[in-house]
């Protein structure tokens, strides 16, 4: 910090952020945020500076592991500064995502191996109706965070992150899922539909991935 900042002291400076206010760090995140208590600012920058207030994220949408996430509006979300923190907020906020997962496996013959011969069984009931293109289905992932900002990081290395899965995963299971799985998933799923002619071969499958990816 340059020498002359510390002459600097705020002796109650109240700060309002209209809805416009917004923040962005690169391609990761961007939020939109509204002022419910205004923010109020006391002491020397260089050594005592506080703030208390309360700020709400309007919205906003994030990128964790390769995946696009959006804002939760059913969630509480808000930047809350207490003196007694200087000026590191606790933030409280809840993201969520739907990621492709494959439903039914295939084998190299082209013939499911959760399927028997006789399809009969399934006429009857709902299956198909969760199948999508190559045989998967969406997950819902919810991602929230709890704590202060000086603890979140987007790499996430101390699990500060929580995540949830609508059907229920465990949590390696859904950062290979949000983690850049689902786009080779595409590729296999597609791939998969093209087993059956002798042309294909991994050259192809594999110049095929990136406008799958993309």
């Amino acid at each position: 910090m340059p020498q002359f900042l510390g002459n600097i002291t705020f002796d109650n400076l109240y700060v309002k952020l209209g809805q416009d206010f917004r923040v962005e760090y690169g391609t990761i995140l961007k939020a939109y945020l509204d002022t419910r208590v205004d923010v109020n600012l006391n002491g020397n920058i260089k050594n005592n500076l506080n703030a208390r207030g309360l700020v709400d994220i309007e919205k906003g949408r994030a990128n964790l592991y390769t995946t696009p996430f959006k804002l939760d509006k059913n969630q509480d979300n808000y930047i809350l500064f207490a003196s007694r923190n200087g000026i590191t907020p606790y933030l409280d906020f809840s993201l969520v995502s739907k990621v492709p997962d494959t439903i039914i496996p295939i084998s190299q013959n082209n013939r499911d191996i959760n399927i028997s011969d006789n399809l009969n069984a399934l006429d009857n009931t709902n299956s198909f109706n969760a199948f999508g293109i190559g045989n998967t289905r969406f997950i819902k992932i919810e991602a929230s965070y709890k704590g202060f900002l000086d603890q979140l990081s987007f790499e996430d290395e101390n699990q500060m992150i929580k995540l949830r899965s609508t059907p229920s995963y465990t949590r390696s299971q859904i950062i290979g899922l949000i983690g850049g799985n689902s786009a080779n998933l595409i590729n296999r799923a597609f791939i998969s539909q093209l087993n059956g002619a002798d042309g294909i071969t991994e050259k192809l499958q594999l110049s095929l991935y990136p406008a799958l990816d993309s």
